[in-house]
């Protein structure tokens, strides 16, 4: 891209016959990087590099690695996903994961997951499988459904901004012995907030529904109902459990659903563990939690804060 300016030198010109003298200063304009937009037009999942479609997969593939894969162009460091309409015109649209490569988004700069169609109700799922984030620029996760072990990963390398926005995390038919963390979002670094978000059913050894490592984040109108952390000398925290983390939570329910049990740990915190970590509840319910240690809400560590506002 070439690089534009403006005139810095006096220059000289004639107009209408006389001498003007125009003198500028030198002002180096903001570099601008389009968006790349990438359509997802088949419930097709993994990589075909011969049916002329682009896939989730292949999307995520391209953008992460701003290198043409397949049918998807280059990324950039702007990157949208989103879903072709035509996927949605008879109704919900499930793209099955079972058995294929976890999805995955990677690199820097800003990635947007958008599963939302404008003019239409329905909705796309992600059915039995999950999406990793490691990233150390601006994630935007929103209008998704997971299903059926499907689930949130915010890795390490996760350094970045993530936002989890309008997602519907159902676990019903995800197995409880092998997944040794956080059954609905796993965040394990970096920034995170999640907004106007629901989590049942879901189930792990620790962190049922949420499990945060070393991470700042915001909870903001998530209700998290039937989780379970299955591990009876885990971390606990059937809904919740935090670790090494400072957490808001704002207008969350745990439990306080009267048509399905609440949450439950078989060790400790029943809604929420915390260990080593600094929370604030506003305006949040926590209702019907079960464990054997700490029924509402266990906590490791009494130089941290933990204050309900």
């Amino acid at each position: 891209m070439r690089r534009l300016f403006h005139f810095g030198r006096s220059l000289q010109r004639r107009a209408r016959g006389a001498r003007v003298a125009v003198v500028g200063t030198v002002e180096r304009l903001e570099r601008r990087t389009l968006l790349t937009t990438y359509v997802v037009d088949t419930l097709a999942a993994g990589f075909d590099g011969t049916d002329g479609r682009i896939s989730l997969h292949e999307a995520l593939q391209a953008a992460s690695g701003d290198v043409a894969f397949n049918e998807a162009p280059a990324g950039t460091d702007r990157d949208l996903v989103r879903f072709d309409s035509d996927l949605l015109l008879f109704g919900d649209a499930t793209i099955d994961l079972a058995g294929a490569l976890p999805l995955h988004g990677g690199g820097g700069g800003l990635l947007i997951i958008d599963g939302g169609v404008a003019g239409f109700e329905n909705q796309i799922t992600l059915r039995g499988g999950e999406l990793t984030l490691d990233r150390a620029g601006a994630t935007v996760v929103r209008d998704v459904i997971f299903e059926e072990a499907g689930d949130v990963a915010v890795g390490e390398r996760g350094t970045g901004a993530t936002l989890l926005e309008r997602l519907t995390i159902v676990g019903e038919g995800r197995p409880t012995t092998s997944t040794p963390l956080g059954a609905g979002i796993v965040s394990s670094g970096g920034r995170l907030t999640v907004r106007d978000a629901t989590i049942f059913g879901t189930s792990a050894a620790s962190g049922g529904g949420i499990l945060l490592a070393d991470t700042t984040a915001v909870l903001d109108d998530v209700r998290i109902n039937g989780a379970t952390a299955t591990a009876v000398n885990g971390a606990g925290g059937g809904a919740l459990a935090a670790r090494g983390s400072r957490v808001l939570i704002r207008d969350v329910d745990f439990g306080n659903d009267p048509e399905v049990n609440g949450n439950w740990s078989a060790s400790r915190g029943g809604a929420v563990s915390l260990v080593d970590s600094q929370v604030v509840f506003v305006d949040s319910v926590i209702n019907d939690n079960r464990a054997v240690a700490g029924v509402c809400v266990y906590r490791r560590d009494p130089h941290r804060r933990l204050r309900l506002a």
